[in-house]
This record gives structure tokens, C-alpha cells and sequence, in this order.
């Protein structure tokens, strides 16, 4: 490497494929004797001193800072085969005077770097996509080789596809057995030692359907990627070792130039998703192992980050009433780093608060309406005792009232008592149906066999009671029938770790108030009985729901569990 100090007594030899890299600041501080070397100039675009060297000619590349720092590590090993390139080509034209054959027309040497370095300015420019670059070599390869014409067949799925025919070349062809042993140019004339009469036959023959007279195969890391099928050179002549030699050349600029296409264009399209990440998902971040946290990022999710880079485990942060941020961070693997991710929660946590606060209010409102209705109808009996006292008021009907009454005060007193037991429960692996089996024993319902078995973690207790007094305000809802033809039927739902127990409830005339039938809008509240209120919330807290189910045999209650 050739500083800008050194450039008054630097002397290249000549010979020897040589770059200069030069800022446009410095561009014409170049000493004379190596004003002929190319040179790649890098300057602001649209700067004054860039166009003057644009307008010179006397750069062969110019590039952008921003171009530079991005493309130009990338860039130099090209060029430095393309420079390398040029030079065996140069070589080749020197040792082509020495073949009997007719020569092509010598060139001057200027006018073949020059083309050398048109060519690699308008691969770099095709680097994107390897279609554009298959284009630009055919022209390199007619203008190099002196040929009419060329097909490049690339790997396609189960074969090699020639790209502007339709020709195919299977896997399984002798060419392609050939060159998995040998890999060789081959021109059908000079067979290596090791290709047998029938090969031969079998590569003559492709030649020939494909009008080639040179075959260059191109390898990566031991198998074939693509090869070349070139044409009848211009003048009629065989190709001889020069042209082997440029052919082999341009193969190997082929299978380096295609790789780096193929990685920038992942570097593209992953540089593509980063863009529209930052544009719709700002909230992303990486960092490296000594890359201070940015000052912008809330205080909760810094802590979040901290965390993750002293665990190395993937961190989460919920949204709630102390922070509204949810995010998570971890450790990038084979680095120090830690990547994060956060996004601001307040309208989650203020739906949550409302549907909190909906839920308590929905809670109360049955509560008030369940307990109105309880009380009212007990206390019935006992406020006529109060405003009749006398010998009337000890009857034996009121007095069977004021009976039936008190034992309606004291079950709701029961029933209300056990709700605060409810946080002490201990929740167990039961038998929904051996719990179902139980329930219709103390009962008098039926319980279907044909019923499936689930284990559910459940607090059997809660369960027996909401079940019986489910079971129970139906029988009382309907008097004229009671608890016969009711029937309990157990299905189940899900599988592995979340199972689910289905339990319905069939017979005719059904009815559970706010549950069957199904309330209309502005219909009057009709909420029951504290009992069944406790046996919805004891299905909730196991996370189900009692509703009604409309089935083509009429209609039933179905009551869903999942576990505690």
C-alpha cells in the first residue's frame, strides 16, 4: 500500500496489477510517472473537484463517501481480480504470437486495460442480481473469447438450465459425470487421459445440439455450479491455450463475482426488512457488549436491558398501574450483546382498569339484585308477624311460612359465608366424572355412561356445591317436575396440558335465572338465588362459564370447566 507521502518516490513495476484508491481532495497531487495506474477516486457527489475528474476521464471508478465506507471493502477484492484478470489476458495475447494458427489482432496494451476496466465497472454496477451479471459476462465472454455466441447454464433445481434457451443438462448427464472427477475445459479435441470413447461421444454430442465448440465448467468447493458452451470464434480458429487460459480466468471471476451477488443481495433485502423495522417498529434496538444504553430509552426498559446482560436470559416486562411499558430483552447469542424490544402499554392498561372496574360494578349489581330478591321473599312472613301480632299471627300457615323463611335467611347467611373460604381453597388432580358421579347420587339425577374421563386440577368441593345448587333452582323452577328426567352428560374439549370438561345439564323445561332463558335487552333482572350466584362464580374461578346451549334435541345448560 502506497501512502499519500510516499507518492514522490513510490515505483511500481510494471507488470503488476496495481489500484490506486485516492480521495478527490488529493487527486492531483498524483506524480506523473504513475498518472497511468487505474485509480478509483472517492468525493462528495456533485462536489466541483469530483466533476472536474468525472469531466477528465482520468478516473476508471468514482464513488461516494458513504459509497466507500459501505461498498468499497467489498469492491476491492474484485477489482483485484479483475486486474488480475487483465493481466493473464495480457499474457495470453503474448504468447499467442508464438501459435501457428492465425492470431487475433494484437492490441495495444492501454486499450485492453481499458477494456478490463469497463468491463469490471459495468459488472460492479450489475452486482445486484445475478441475472444482470450472467448478462454482463456473455459479453465479456464473446468480447474476450472472440466468439458470435455463448450459453451459461446455472444450477436450477435438478439440473442446469441454459439461460436465454430452453436447453436443460440433467445431473445425470456424462458431461456432468465428467466433470465430477475431472474438472477440465474441453473443446473436443484435446481429451484429458482419463476420458473414455464413449465420454467423448456423449460430450460431442452436447456440443453439437448446442452449437459449442469450448466447454469451461465453473466449480464451487468441489461441485459444478455453472458452465460456459461457447460458439465459433469470429475468425474460424480453434481456441487455443491463450484462450483456455482467459476462459478459466473468466470462470473463476464468474464463481466469485455470483457468490458476492448472492450474499449483497441477502445483505440487501436484510438491510430492506431493517429499514421498514426501523420505519414501523422504531421500538427495536440492538446493542453491543460495551454499547452504553441510549438515554431515550424509558428508565423500566433500561433496567430490563441491565438485567438480561447480567442473567443472559430473556427478560420480560408486563404493562400495570406502576409502569405502562411492555417489553422483552435477552442476550444476542455468540455475542455480548442484547437486543430489546419495548412498546407503550397505557391504553392496555387503561382498558384493563375499565374492565376491572365493569367486572366489580357487574359483581355488585348482581350481588345487590341477588340478595334484594333472597331477603325480600324471606322477609316477607316475618314483617307480616311484625304488623300483626296477636293470636291470628300464630296460625299454623304463617307460621310454616316464618319457618321456611328463616331456613331461606340462615342458607343465604351460609351461602355468603363460605365465599370469603374461597382464597384458603386447596385446588387437587380430580376425576371430573367420578365428581359428576357424586353429584347425581346426592341428587337424583341420571348421569349419562357413555361420558368420557378427565383429569382437571379442580377444588372438588366448589365443584359438588355449584353443580347441586345448579341442579337444585332447576328442580325448584319447575315443581310439577322436580329433579326426574334430569340428566348430566360429561364431554371434554383440548388436549395435553389445557383439557377442558364440558358438563351439560338436559331435561324438559329447563330454566335458570339469568342463564335460561336467555335475558333480552330491557327485560327485568331476574338473578335468583345466593346459591346459584356462588356456583357461577366457583365456575368462573375455574375458569368457565355457565351458559345456555341450543342443541337439535332443545335446549340445555352447559357449564365448562378448565382448572383452578
Amino acid at each position: 500500500m502506497i501512502t499519500l507521502d510516499d507518492f514522490g518516490t513510490a515505483v511500481v513495476a510494471p507488470g503488476i496489477p496495481t489500484i490506486l484508491v485516492l480521495d478527490v481532495l488529493v487527486s492531483d497531487r498524483v506524480p506523473a510517472h504513475l498518472r497511468s495506474l487505474p485509480s478509483v477516486v472517492v468525493g462528495e457527489p456533485g462536489s466541483a473537484a469530483l466533476e472536474r475528474v468525472r469531466a477528465a476521464g482520468t478516473a476508471r471508478l468514482l464513488l461516494s463517501y458513504e459509497e466507500s465506507r459501505t461498498r468499497l471493502s467489498a469492491m476491492l477484492p474484485l477489482l483485484e481480480e479483475i486486474a488480475d484478470g487483465a493481466a493473464a489476458l495480457q499474457a495470453a495475447s503474448e504468447r499467442l504470437k508464438h501459435v501457428e494458427f492465425a492470431a487475433p489482432v494484437a492490441r495495444a496494451p492501454a486499450e485492453d486495460e481499458l477494456e478490463g476496466w469497463d468491463a469490471a465497472d459495468a459488472v460492479l454496477e450489475r452486482l445486484g442480481t445475478n441475472a444482470d451479471l450472467t448478462d454482463e459476462f456473455r459479453r465479456i465472454l464473446r468480447a474476450q473469447l472472440r466468439i458470435s455466441t455463448v450459453l451459461i447454464f446455472r444450477r436450477d433445481g435438478a439440473g442446469y438450465r441454459a439461460d436465454q434457451t430452453e436447453f436443460v443438462c440433467p445431473p445425470t448427464d456424462p458431461l456432468c459425470a465428467l466433470w465430477s472427477r475431472h474438472p477440465a475445459v474441453l473443446d473436443g479435441h484435446d481429451w484429458p487421459a482419463t476420458v473414455g470413447p464413449s465420454e467423448q461421444v456423449a460430450v460431442r454430442q452436447r456440443m453439437s445440439q448446442w452449437g459449442a465448440r469450448l466447454l469451461v465448467p465453473v466449480h464451487e468447493n468441489g461441485a459444478l455450479k455453472a458452465f460456459f458452451a461457447a460458439g465459433v470464434r469470429e475468425d474460424g480458429s480453434l481456441f487455443g491455450p491463450a484462450e483456455r487460459a482467459r476462459a478459466v480466468a473468466i470462470a473463476r471471476l464468474y464463481r466469485r463475482l455470483t457468490n458476492h451477488a448472492e450474499r449483497l443481495k441477502t445483505l440487501t433485502e436484510q438491510n430492506e426488512r431493517w429499514r421498514l423495522a426501523e420505519h414501523y417498529l422504531p421500538n427495536v434496538l440492538v446493542l453491543g457488549g460495551e454499547e452504553s444504553i441510549p438515554k431515550h430509552i424509558p428508565a423500566p426498559v433500561r433496567m430490563l436491558i441491565s438485567e438480561a446482560r447480567a442473567n443472559g436470559e430473556v427478560r420480560h416486562l408486563s404493562p400495570g398501574p406502576d409502569q405502562p411499558f411492555r417489553a422483552r430483552a435477552g442476550r444476542v447469542a455468540g455475542t455480548e450483546g442484547v437486543w430489546v424490544y419495548w412498546e407503550d402499554g397505557v391504553n392496555e392498561v387503561r382498558d384493563a382498569l375499565q374492565r376491572q372496574r365493569n367486572d366489580r360494578l357487574a359483581l355488585l349489581h348482581d350481588l345487590a339484585l341477588t340478595l334484594n330478591h333472597e331477603l325480600g321473599n324471606a322477609l316477607v312472613s316475618l314483617a307480616a308477624l311484625r304488623h300483626r301480632p296477636g293470636p291470628e299471627s300464630s296460625s299454623g300457615v304463617l307460621m310454616t311460612a316464618i319457618h321456611r323463611d328463616i331456613a331461606n335467611l340462615e342458607a343465604i347467611n351460609r351461602h355468603l359465608g363460605s365465599i370469603p373460604t374461597f382464597s384458603e381453597s386447596v385446588a387437587e388432580q380430580s376425576d371430573v366424572r367420578t365428581l359428576l358421579r357424586s353429584v347425581a347420587e346426592r341428587t337424583g339425577a341420571a348421569l349419562d355412561p357413555s361420558g368420557p374421563s378427565v383429569a382437571l386440577n379442580v377444588v372438588p368441593k366448589l365443584v359438588e356445591f355449584a353443580l347441586e345448587s345448579i341442579i337444585e333452582s332447576v328442580a325448584e323452577n319447575r315443581p310439577e317436575l322436580g329433579k326426574r328426567d334430569l340428566t348430566l352428560r360429561l364431554r371434554t374439549a383440548g388436549s395435553g396440558e389445557q383439557p377442558m370438561a364440558h358438563i351439560s345439564l338436559k331435561g324438559p323445561k329447563l330454566a335458570l335465572e339469568g342463564v335460561l332463558p336467555a335475558p333480552l335487552p330491557g327485560d327485568i333482572p331476574n338473578h335468583g338465588r345466593v346459591s346459584v350466584f356462588v356456583a357461577k362464580e366457583i365456575v368462573r374461578l375455574h375458569g368457565g362459564e355457565v351458559r345456555a346451549n341450543q342443541t337439535t334435541l332443545g335446549a340445555e345448560i352447559l357449564i365448562s370447566l378448565r382448572g383452578w
